[in-house]
């Protein structure tokens, strides 16, 4: 769908590749990773993905506004070869942002329903699944979200800190060994904390402010094989400790409609841990070793938290009772098994308590406030989720068969480390009405209401920290 067919393109508003010759250059700070030489003439100083058909990277124009397939000027895009009655040549604007909305209806383009969502600027639209738009304006859509109210341009007091979490409706495939299934397919929920400074309302309605990255809580994974359960978790002041912070600049905008008002926030890409040749850089397949400025393997993982270790530290549960697994009379949480040898059916095979990882995420989306301002809940827009490993450590008591038992965390070979990279599980996002792939057999295949966006102010919290972010959450 995203690749250029017969389109006539306006080469001038194609972003030259990142990595073309006579690029200028600078090094790009982000979360404190340096992510290396990129290209920062393109849409206004934006790093666009270019996916696997680049002429169908686009920057927008004046004429896209007019076509009405984008909001905005100088913002990432892409063009579409679609029936010419529904898509020409227009440069269409990625991640357009707005919340899914009933009173919105539902359109079929290009043979594919889409969802009916409300922008901020109170038009309906309908939800791109498929081509990175988000919720976009179509033709066979001419309707408000709500009324517009005289004065309605003086927002009610939207400046200040707010807890923001996205939630992420995400399968993963199983992890064979031998004739079984080390883990199994699942679906569960990703929850990403941040935490946003809304400073100043800027002309055209636009906000300015910073976005830090606050906390990731990953779903359980589960061997039906092994009856176990396996849990990877953050320390709780892993964020409040990275020196800098994880932090980028705040895009996005807002506006009031009777009775709602709508905060879109553009998504923030962060590489967390990992340091690539640009934020928007391809992310190696897991049979591909991460390359960079700085070499690859572990030369591309940073010291985030600065511990000595590379990349962000993670920690197993190793001990408790999970929730039941089909087919297991008990499931207990445990150490991430370091081979596929039949003896860990016996508990014979080292494991694994912490994993060195990198990240790289990328999120956004859009709420309507509720009327008082109190926070709202709405529609996220989420691009990127990604996650390797750079090594690991070894539970202190653990042992392959036969040999001597851990006696501290010592490092995980070469060879274990490689096994636990190719091991866990990479993570596909569901987008609103998308169901798993059935390939998977989950059990529960039902369609996704895709990603949620929850925005809770933080009042007069002063010296905010990522654990406050997340706590606000807890709150009634």
């Amino acid at each position: 769908m995203l690749l250029a067919g017969a389109c006539e393109l306006d080469l001038s508003r194609i972003p030259t590749d990142v990595r073309g010759p006579g690029a200028d250059a600078s090094v790009v700070e982000i979360g404190g990773a340096v992510a290396g030489p990129v290209q920062v003439t393109g849409c206004a100083g934006r790093v666009c993905p270019t996916g696997d058909g680049v002429p169908a990277a686009c920057c927008t124009g004046p004429g896209d506004l007019s076509a009405l397939t984008a909001r905005e000027v100088d913002r990432c895009g892409v063009i579409l070869d679609l029936d010419d009655s529904i898509a020409g040549p227009e440069c269409w604007q990625r991640d357009q942002a707005g919340v899914l909305d009933g009173e919105c209806p539902d359109v079929v383009v290009a043979g594919r329903e889409e969802p009916g969502c409300c922008t901020e600027r109170g038009d309906c639209g309908t939800f791109s699944v498929s081509d990175a738009l988000g919720c976009h304006h179509n033709a066979g859509v001419d309707q408000r979200c709500g009324v517009e109210v005289p004065g309605s341009d003086v927002l009610c007091g939207l400046t200040g800190e707010f807890a923001a979490r996205v939630d992420l409706d995400v399968t993963w495939g199983g992890t064979q060994a031998g004739l079984a299934s080390l883990i199994d397919p699942g679906r569960g929920v990703v929850r990403a904390y941040f935490e946003v400074v809304i400073d100043e309302l800027l002309p055209e309605r636009e906000l300015g402010g910073s976005v830090r990255f606050c906390g990731l809580e990953l779903p359980t994974l589960v061997s039906s094989t092994l009856c176990e359960s396996y849990q990877l978790q953050f320390p709780p002041d892993l964020w409040d400790r990275t020196e800098p912070p994880a932090m980028v600049s705040l895009r996005g905008r807002a506006q009031c409609n009777s009775p709602d008002c709508i905060v879109a926030i553009d998504p923030a890409t962060f590489m967390l841990g990992v340091a690539l040749e640009s934020p928007d850089a391809p992310w190696p397949a897991l049979a591909e070793e991460l390359t960079c400025v700085a070499g690859s393997g572990t030369a591309c993982f940073t010291d985030l938290e600065q511990d000595g270790n590379p990349g962000l530290t993670m920690w197993a549960l190793t001990s408790g009772e999970a929730a039941p697994v089909p087919g297991c009379d008990w499931t207990t949480y445990t150490g991430l098994p370091l081979s596929v040898s039949p003896a860990a059916i016996f508990d014979g095979v080292r494991r694994a308590d912490r994993a060195f990882v990198g990240l790289r995420v990328s999120l956004g989306g859009s709420v309507k406030l509720a009327p008082d301002c109190d926070g709202g809940d709405g529609t996220g827009l989420a691009t990127l989720l990604q996650l390797r490993t750079a090594g690991c450590q070894v539970e202190v008591g653990t042992a392959d068969f036969g040999e001597p038992a851990a006696e501290q965390n010592g490092p995980c070979t070469a060879d274990e480390s490689r096994f636990l990279d190719l091991a866990l599980p990479g993570y596909e996002i569901l987008m609103p009405d998308e169901s798993p792939a059935p390939e998977l057999g989950l059990r529960n295949a039902e369609p996704s209401a895709g990603p949620a966006l929850l925005f809770r102010p933080m009042g007069d919290a002063g010296d905010t920290s990522c654990i406050d972010i997340r706590r606000r959450f807890d709150e009634p």
